[in-house]
């Protein structure tokens, strides 16, 4: 009988920590999970180019790629529309980006919007973004962050988290 008893410790110690490994595995595939990776453009479009004040605008540019981080659920394929102003002297202008983008793959996709920078003088490009989940994604949020050198893929740094992001506060009185 004493064995028997051991022997049902055992198994029941073993059942439960597989059990908590299971809760801890929920955890990870719901967030918040912070997650590294790269983008690696495939097809990028300049769309229409005016110069108004100073200022050259463009409009409806696109960038397409592959984006792939260590959280699966953000890793697949990227399509992004841009409007970007270029400000200052021909040759090293700041930018000022603005735009909608997403991310699709087998298990659902994500859409959001964008802002981001490049200061004069630098080929170093900053863009973050907030996405909503949708399919299986539905109920989770994302930030995602990447940074272009100029040339190679642009690595990124994101966050899935569940819910969506909070409010912003209201200014205060004066």
């Amino acid at each position: 009988m004493r064995r028997l008893r051991m022997s049902l410790a055992g198994t029941v110690m073993v059942a439960l920590l597989g059990g908590l490994g299971a809760v801890v595995v929920a955890q990870a595939e719901t967030g918040p999970l912070h997650a590294t990776g790269t983008l690696h453009r495939t097809q990028t479009t300049t769309g229409e180019v005016s110069f108004v004040d100073g200022v050259f605008r463009y409009r409806g540019s696109s960038l397409a790629g592959t984006l792939d981080v260590s959280d699966p659920r953000l890793s697949g394929d990227l399509w992004s529309i841009w409007n970007y102003d270029e400000l200052g002297p021909a040759g090293s202008p700041g930018t000022v980006a603005a735009g909608t983008f997403g991310v699709e793959n087998e298990e659902g996709s994500w859409t959001g919007t964008f802002s981001g920078v490049q200061y004069p003088g630098s080929t170093e490009t900053l863009v973050q973004g907030w996405l909503t989940g949708l399919d299986a994604f539905d109920g989770l949020s994302a930030y995602l962050a990447y940074v272009h050198h100029g040339t190679g893929p642009m690595s990124v740094e994101s966050m899935v988290f569940p819910g969506v992001l909070p409010p912003f506060p209201e200014r205060p009185a004066e």
